[in-house]
């Protein structure tokens, strides 16, 4: 009976041994409960994954462990060992190294004879799994949004190119002392509101169609500070630290001013006792660990850190900031799309935005964009001048008569030649009988599409260029980097842009 008993205990030993690798291939932990709710053993590998040290926690009940939160489980142990169901509980937890999500099955283990029934609750550690469907819910979101903001975006710039367009006639038809030209002034500045808001959802959704150029760092930035100054009253102070020598970077002007100008405006609203907003550039080089978790290659960046001494934030709220539509601002205060918007320039243009805060010491978000040499005349640049006029014959091909008379009327008054169409029989016709130097044509038309329009007019005319407009924000990266010498130009746009734009067609 002796050796019998030695053997079973061999066997018993052998299992657990069998039992702690499996646990710790699955980052787990095995709790024996009696009829009682009363903690007999607990298996692991990893301890830290207990809310106490298993000596403290033998011989203790559910109920004297978890207090306010032991119900659920003291039930379910008590159904379980009553009616031998199985039963399945996930819940997030306190343990030693941060709060962790478990998932875990109670059941009643095959009885062995001399040992009296007990219950086991089989707990698995999917914390990372949670992050995982946490970032696939955020995919799945922006996803959304991107698909909501393509959607109407080409029907809705073509009504703000209208707006836009018929505004700017307006007020260029009415005097100076004119009492509707306030009017007039208010309407403008209405679409330009509401064609922020489009771009703020596309740029979120990675969308938006981005113009990049060589840009040093440190003059955005000074620019931008020079620019804040006035939006900033007593008692909050501004300062600009620069690093000499920064660098630039490759990302599109009015993108970056945008992020830099969200930051400051959400330091400045989180400061209502005033404080200070440092705007800061530094170097940075990016690990491969760093790189990993922020999804940027190993390397090089410039750093653009706005820093505030204003309320600052707590956990949960810090985790959803860069979600769409998230404000903690009254209603009429905020879209809470700004922090988005900045979100998804900085990823388009290859970089990546962090957030550290805690509640009451402030909040520092830190750009990383890629590092680029910038040449003196880089440093140099500045706004983009309007092209001159060099001579020219532009043939407009678009369906919409209301943007179709804007853009005839802006190439005129800037002294093109200029040829419609409103589908595209009429566009090839006129490029049979008449010498062209631009085909301007809208992406999405009837019959035929503007890609396939520009195809058949250079069948006919080889060396006419190409500029596309649109409002679908996909039509830049599905057609350009197959049609040589050609352009695109967004909807909406304004006359000093389509201007700018065709001047730029015609250089060598």
């Amino acid at each position: 009976m002796a050796e019998s008993g030695d053997g079973g205990a061999d066997e018993l030993r052998a299992s657990e041994g069998r039992l702690l690798v499996l646990l710790g291939c699955t980052k787990g932990i095995v709790f024996e409960f009696d009829r009682d709710g009363r903690y007999l053993n607990i298996w692991t590998q990893d301890d830290s994954l207990l809310v106490r040290p298993r000596e403290e926690l033998r011989g203790k009940t559910i109920d004297e462990v978890l207090g306010k939160d032991a119900a659920r489980f003291s039930s379910a142990v008590g159904r379980v060992f009553e009616t031998g169901v199985p039963e399945t509980i996930e819940y997030e937890l306190e343990v030693q190294n941060g709060r962790r999500w478990f998932i875990g099955d109670v059941v009643v283990p095959p009885d062995v004879p001399g040992r009296p029934r007990t219950v086991l609750y089989l707990v698995r550690d999917v914390t990372e799994k949670k992050a995982l469907e946490e970032q696939l819910r955020q995919a799945q979101k922006m996803e959304a949004i991107g698909q909501l903001a393509g959607g109407i975006a080409h029907n809705f710039n073509n009504i703000l190119t209208t707006i836009t367009g018929y505004s700017e006639l307006l007020l260029d038809g009415l005097g100076k002392s004119s009492t509707h030209r306030k009017h007039a002034t208010r309407i403008r500045h209405a679409s330009e509101r509401a064609s922020g808001l489009t771009s703020q959802l596309l740029a979120y959704a990675r969308k938006r169609v981005l113009i990049p150029e060589v840009l040093d760092v440190n003059v955005v930035v000074a620019s931008i500070g020079r620019m804040l100054q006035p939006l900033l009253e007593a008692p909050i102070t501004l300062r600009v630290e620069l690093e000499p020598n920064v660098g630039g970077t490759r990302v599109d002007r009015s993108g970056l001013e945008q992020v830099i100008m969200n930051l400051a405006i959400n330091a400045r609203d989180a400061m209502t006792d005033g404080g200070t907003i440092t705007l800061r550039t530094e170097t940075a080089v990016v690990d491969e660990t760093f790189a990993a978790e922020a999804e940027l290659a190993p390397g090089r960046y410039v750093t653009i850190v706005a820093e505030d001494t204003g309320a600052g934030m707590d956990a949960p709220t810090l985790a959803r900031i860069f979600e769409p539509f998230f404000t903690t601002k009254m209603i009429g205060k905020g879209t809470g799309l700004g922090l988005s918007m900045a979100y998804g320039i900085v990823k388009q243009s290859g970089g990546h935005i962090a957030a550290q805060s805690t509640r009451g010491r402030g909040t520092v978000f830190r750009v990383f964009l890629p590092y680029v040499e910038i040449t003196p005349r880089t440093a140099a640049s500045g706004p983009v001048v309007p092209h001159e006029h060099k001579g020219g014959t532009v043939l407009v091909v678009e369906d919409n008569t209301e943007i179709r008379g804007l853009v005839h009327r802006y190439l005129r008054s800037a002294g093109y030649d200029v040829l419609v169409a409103d589908d595209s029989p009429h566009a090839l016709e006129l490029a049979r009988s008449r010498q062209i130097d631009l085909l301007l044509t809208d992406v999405v038309m009837p019959i035929m599409g503007g890609d396939v329009i520009a195809e058949q007019v250079r069948l006919l005319q080889p060396n006419v260029r190409v500029l596309y407009i649109s409002g679908y924000p996909d039509d830049d990266a599905n057609l350009i980097p197959r049609v040589a010498s050609s352009r695109f130009l967004p909807k909406p746009f304004t006359r000093q842009v389509l201007v700018r734009e065709v001047g730029a067609m015609f250089e060598p």
